[in-house]
């Protein structure tokens, strides 16, 4: 009886501890194209999103990547992407989550040179991005908020904030009799 529960307990501990199986590469997508190639995965994604028209989602279907705004039909991307000019620099990279982008993305010139970085949360433009021009030197860094860039605001030092010094508005200093 024993040896029959400390067998059982050790199947049990033994599959708790399994690793999962690895991916083989059933979930990746190589296309090559006349202008470009594509490295993508299309890993499942457990309940397909329901769409909304003020996103734009990525698939794949007959053998390419689709691209359409409030919907899909085919698999969604999801995963990391790559994609590369003929000459085998990267052109894009970045991750997909349910067909949305996702992370950080960055774009790069035929020549190789970092064009653009570009923060991304659910289909949408938000955080930090960077743009540089064709040489590498940046042209503008700032934040987007909701596909929209965010104005730069002007932060106060904490002493400014304070300032005991500074001049109180007319109403402030009245007296009542």
């Amino acid at each position: 009886m024993k040896r029959l529960i400390v067998i059982f307990f050790s199947l049990f501990s033994v599959a708790g501890f399994a690793q999962q199986t690895p991916n083989l590469g059933i979930y990746k997508v190589h296309l090559n194209t006349p202008d470009k190639s594509i490295i993508a995965e299309i890993n499942p994604v457990g309940t397909a999103p329901t769409p909304r028209t003020d996103k734009i989602y990525y698939w794949f279907s007959s053998n390419s990547i689709k691209q359409t705004q409030g919907s899909f039909s085919g698999h969604l991307l999801n995963g990391p992407y790559k994609e590369f000019y003929l000459n085998k620099n990267l052109k894009e990279e970045g991750l997909f989550k349910k067909g949305l982008k996702t992370g950080l993305w960055k774009n790069w010139s035929l020549d190789g040179v970092l064009l653009q970085q570009v923060n991304w949360e659910n289909g949408v433009k938000s955080g930090p991005f960077v743009l540089y021009d064709e040489k590498g030197n940046l042209k503008q860094k700032g934040d987007y908020k909701n596909n929209v860039i965010a104005p730069e605001t002007k932060h106060k030092s904490f002493w400014n904030k304070i300032n005991i010094f500074k001049k109180k508005d007319k109403a402030d200093t009245t007296d009542v009799n």
